[in-house]
């Protein structure tokens, strides 16, 4: 065990994963300063960056891990935030998760795209792409993505109309959500075409 986790990328990137979430969770126990918090939660970004897909990329190593790094930090930020704010929001707050969100959600897409583009680009056509299990999984995710997409713009709306979203439209934008990252914790284990 010792020699796998020394001794290879997957082991190396699990250990430092492993290592930044103790430090990212005692810095949340302690209370650390938000800055250090943040450190922590992009380090560990980072890290994720450095596991799946990402690490077995040879030509370009480190564009693909910040896009994967940078992926993850956006898709934490948008979904985080709608975790974690409570119902009593008041309008300005509910102004400012939006605001956040707006920037945060398109580049999250944005860099999502990059990361499938490049984990596809040695595939030969589209056809040989969607006749993958990699590929199908892929146009899951994308749709799904697509209906989260659409709940976060009916929120938005319903902000600027009433000063708060509604509730079953938040919590249905979090169930797509969490059905993301289940179809996204099932493409990551799956070869992409041409591998």
């Amino acid at each position: 065990v010792v020699v796998v986790l020394r001794e290879t990328t997957w082991g190396r990137g699990w250990t430092s994963l492993a290592f930044i979430a103790v430090l990212g969770g005692l810095c949340a126990v302690a209370r650390a300063p938000v800055s250090l918090r943040a450190i922590s939660a992009c380090a560990l970004a980072m890290a994720m960056g450095g596991l799946g897909h990402a690490a077995a990329d040879s030509a370009m190593p480190a564009t693909v891990r910040a896009l994967d790094a940078a992926h993850v930090i956006g898709m934490g930020v948008w979904i985080g935030m709608l975790l974690c704010v409570p119902p009593s929001f008041s309008e300005r707050e509910w102004s400012r998760v939006s605001a956040v969100a707006t920037v945060v959600a398109p580049a999250t897409v944005l860099t999502g795209i990059g990361s499938a583009l490049r984990r596809v680009w040695d595939a030969s056509s589209i056809t040989q792409i969607l006749a993958s299990d990699y590929g199908k999984l892929l146009l899951l995710k994308v749709a799904l993505v697509a209906v989260v997409l659409v709940f976060a713009m009916m929120n938005r709306k319903q902000l600027r109309a009433n000063g708060a979203p509604t509730a079953t439209r938040l919590r249905a934008e979090l169930l797509i959500a969490l059905a993301v990252f289940a179809v996204t914790a099932v493409l990551t284990g799956t070869a992409p075409p041409g591998e």
